[in-house]
This record gives structure tokens, C-alpha cells and sequence, in this order.
């Protein structure tokens, strides 16, 4: 029995009954021959799904259903008009010829900061696609949208909104000159500042907690990371070659070894960031989630 709200509300498959009733959740179990397929419907149903020691015991926590569902949309729907407005509130910005100069020889995209924020958009819309989906349409309907929400959460969205917090905030403490200089206090305020660069940490880990995300196998998830990271260098190192002029101050304190050593460590900072998140994926939603292994 798991509390999970006070609405009496029946879910029925030809695999499982499940009745909410006085904030608990009753689940008939099944003959194990059959929990594999229960367990890839309540998946799909938004349940997280456990094995007990002694058999293929099932329970299911209900966090997807009912208000927990409804809150979950509203929760998407709230983040992405935020990164909506970021984005809308910095174009308009760019559009200023005093603010316009920080954004010559590469344009406001030059920067990781907006790209993440792009992406972070980009991210809680299919989040919010998918919630719709599955309140209207079942899940044959959004069964590539949530691997996609998942493949996208996994490997950008949450090492990169991770990064960018942990090394803006790094270089700040440490001489914001580096990374922001003093001068923009005067140009940006202090909110949008903590928006680029602050709330984004939040946002990710709440997303974590909301609900479960499937991470793909290790080498593929890390393949992909490597290539947005590989990109983005590249682009920095376009820039400079073209503009004479590095896209961050740091960049301008470091002879080429040290921006050989920079970027590598800066990948390998980006993969212990996402092993976390994968660690704390399995800590919040156990075995289940774990990395897909392919089938012999």
C-alpha cells in the first residue's frame, strides 16, 4: 500500500487492476510470467516500478496520476513560458546599441549561456507535448515523444544546465572578470543574471524528482554529449580564427596548452556530470530506470 492522494480512481488492464481508495493504492498481483509486460504498461502509465527480494512483487507509486499529473503539466507549462520569456526578454535586449556590442563577431549564440537556454525551451516543450499526449491520447501516441523527452533530458538538458551553473558560478567567485565582467552589472540586471545562470540548476533537478527519465546505454549517451561539446568548441575556435577575439575573457589568460587542458577538462567535468545524474536517477527511481541494455 502507498499513499498517493485522497481520490478514489480505478485503473484497468488486462494485465493488472489497480483502485485508489482512502490514500492508498491496492495492486492485484499477477503471475510472474505476466509482470514483465504489467510493468512496461505502468511504465508508460507514468508508475515506477520495484522487484522485491523474495519474487517479481509489484507496487507502484502513483505520480503521474490524477493531481500529481495535473500539477506535473502545470509545472512544465510554468518553466517553458519562463525560458520563453529569457529568450523573447534577451533578443529584445540584443536589439539595444549599447547592449548590442556584446553580442559583435558571433552574435548572443556565441555563448553557452543562451544556447542552454534554447535548449532548456526546447526541452520543457516536449516535456509539455508529452503531458497533453498522455492525458489525451494514450500511450501509443507518445511513446517516441517520451523516449525523445528522455534522450534529450539525459544527455544535454541536464549536464549541460548543470555545467554551465557550476562553472559560471566557479569563475565568478573566483574572478568574475573571467566570465562577467563588472561592467555588465550596468547593462544586465541582477534577475536576469540569476535567470541565465542561477534558476537553471532547479529546474533541472525538480524535473528529476517530478518524474523518471530512461537513460540509453552509457556509450551512446556519452557519444552524444561529446559531439554538442565538440561543436561548441569548434564554434569558439571558429569564432577566434575569425574575429581574433575569444568568446570569454578566460579563454584570452590561456596559451594553447592551456586551452588543450581547459576544454578536455572541461568534458570530463561534463561526464562526471552526467554519470551524477544518472546515479541520481536510479537513487530516486531505483532499478527500473537504469541504462537499457540490449537483449542477446
Amino acid at each position: 500500500m502507498t499513499v498517493v492522494g485522497n481520490r478514489a480512481i480505478p485503473v484497468e488492464t488486462n494485465k493488472v487492476r489497480l483502485s485508489l481508495k482512502k490514500n492508498s493504492l491496492q495492486v492485484n498481483i499477477l503471475p510472474d510470467q505476466q509482470l514483465a509486460g504489467t510493468e512496461r504498461w505502468l511504465h508508460h502509465q507514468g508508475f515506477c516500478c520495484y522487484k522485491d527480494s523474495g519474487r517479481k512483487l509489484l507496487t507502484a507509486l502513483c505520480l503521474d496520476l490524477a493531481m500529481t499529473r495535473t500539477s506535473t503539466c502545470v509545472y512544465h507549462l510554468f518553466v517553458l513560458s519562463w525560458y520563453i520569456f529569457l529568450n523573447f526578454y534577451i533578443s529584445r535586449e540584443g536589439e539595444d546599441p549599447r547592449k548590442s556590442q556584446i553580442f559583435l563577431n558571433g552574435g548572443q549564440w556565441k555563448y553557452l549561456t543562451f544556447l542552454n537556454l534554447v535548449l532548456q525551451a526546447i526541452f520543457f516543450g516536449v516535456a509539455c507535448l508529452e503531458d497533453v499526449l498522455k492525458r489525451t491520447k494514450g500511450k501509443k501516441d507518445i511513446k517516441f515523444v517520451t523516449a525523445f523527452r528522455d534522450l534529450l533530458f539525459t544527455t544535454l538538458a541536464f549536464p549541460i544546465s548543470t555545467f554551465v551553473f557550476l562553472s559560471f558560478w566557479i569563475l565568478f567567485l573566483y574572478d568574475r572578470e573571467l566570465v562577467y565582467p563588472k561592467a555588465l552589472d550596468n547593462i544586465f540586471p541582477v534577475w536576469l543574471n540569476h535567470g541565465m545562470h542561477t534558476f537553471i540548476l532547479p529546474f533541472s533537478l525538480v524535473e528529476v524528482i517530478l518524474r523518471p527519465h530512461c537513460y540509453p546505454l552509457r556509450k551512446k549517451g556519452l557519444t552524444l554529449l561529446a559531439a554538442a561539446c565538440l561543436a561548441y568548441v569548434s564554434r569558439v575556435l571558429w569564432i577566434y580564427s575569425e574575429t581574433g577575439t575569444w568568446v570569454y575573457p578566460v579563454f584570452a589568460k590561456l596559451s594553447p596548452g592551456g586551452l588543450a587542458a581547459f576544454f578536455s577538462l572541461s568534458y570530463i567535468f561534463t561526464i562526471g556530470i552526467y554519470l551524477f545524474g544518472e546515479k541520481l536517477n536510479h537513487w530516486k527511481w531505483g532499478d527500473t530506470m537504469q541504462p537499457r541494455k540490449k537483449r542477446k
